[in-house]
């Protein structure tokens, strides 16, 4: 199997997937730690000022660097987290559209 790298960038947590195999290996455990997928998301949703520019005039509180890797207990469950990605989605694509009018 050869390795691939995610839409050729180097660096990320995302560049040692094995052929599409990111679920998991034999003992269970995912390839990759969520953890650390969620750290680099994170990262560069701080870089484009995601606080300021998309939870304060939404009223909603920053995501948890574990809010998708990990199973929600505090009630809410998948169905928030869906509503918070379809957001989430929505802005980083608007952003795009913006800065294409400029």
């Amino acid at each position: 199997m050869k390795n691939k790298s995610i839409h050729g960038r180097s660096g990320s947590a995302l560049d040692s997937i094995e052929d599409g195999d990111a679920e998991t290996v034999a003992s269970g455990r995912p390839l990759i730690d969520p953890c650390l997928i969620m750290d680099d998301i994170i990262e560069k949703l701080h870089l484009l000022d995601y606080k300021a520019k998309f939870c304060v005039p939404r009223k909603l509180k920053s995501m948890s660097r574990t809010y998708f890797a990990m199973e929600d207990h505090e009630g809410g469950g998948s169905e928030t987290k869906v509503a918070y990605l379809v957001d989430l989605c929505y802005w980083l694509m608007s952003l795009g559209y913006e800065d294409m009018w400029r």
